[in-house]
């Protein structure tokens, strides 16, 4: 099984971030060896209104994303609460990534 952990936290050395590696660690110790963490302290994804993502022009950090989400994986989002909901961020991915360039990627 291949797992990704998305620390969806904006801040660097956030708590998400360390609860993703303790994630990390126990899937390791469960047999799941195909782990990735991504952490949103490296976020880049335009607004809607601020540009648009091309798929042939990613950045690191979109690359990671858009790989960590493609082919049969588990993906388990640790989510810090902000003002009684999620940050931004993850608002803005979730839009983005269901956009038509990257809906391929959740058309399972």
């Amino acid at each position: 099984m291949k797992l990704t952990i998305i620390s969806a936290s904006p801040r660097i050395s956030s708590n998400s971030l360390r609860v993703a590696k303790a994630l990390k660690r126990i899937a390791g110790s469960k047999g799941i060896s195909d782990t990735e963490i991504v952490d949103f302290a490296y976020y880049d994804i335009p607004l809607y209104n601020q540009g648009d993502i091309n798929p042939d022009k990613l950045t690191s950090f979109q690359q990671q994303l858009v790989n960590s989400l493609n082919g049969e994986r588990m993906v388990v989002l640790v989510v810090p609460e902000y003002n009684w909901t999620m940050p931004a961020e993850l608002a803005n991915f979730i839009h983005r990534m269901g956009d038509r360039p990257f809906i391929h990627l959740f058309d399972k």
